[in-house]
């Protein structure tokens, strides 16, 4: 079975974001995330829909 819940480190590997980059990811809610006690965790699906947003964003960025 997959894992559904990555850690920040996990998709710092995943993404080859940097943390602090990451972090402002989250601020801006474009990223979201859960906690679990103290841990703060990605969705695969929060994964996913960043990714396309970024994607989304690209392709605009081209058209310009």
């Amino acid at each position: 079975m997959e894992k559904v819940l990555a850690d920040l480190r996990d998709v710092t590997e995943l993404t080859g974001i940097g943390r602090t980059r990451l972090y402002q990811e989250i601020a801006q809610g474009r990223l979201r995330t859960v906690r679990v006690g103290k841990r703060r965790l990605v969705t695969r699906e929060a994964l996913v829909n960043w990714v396309t947003l970024l994607e989304s964003e690209a392709e605009v960025g081209q058209c310009l």
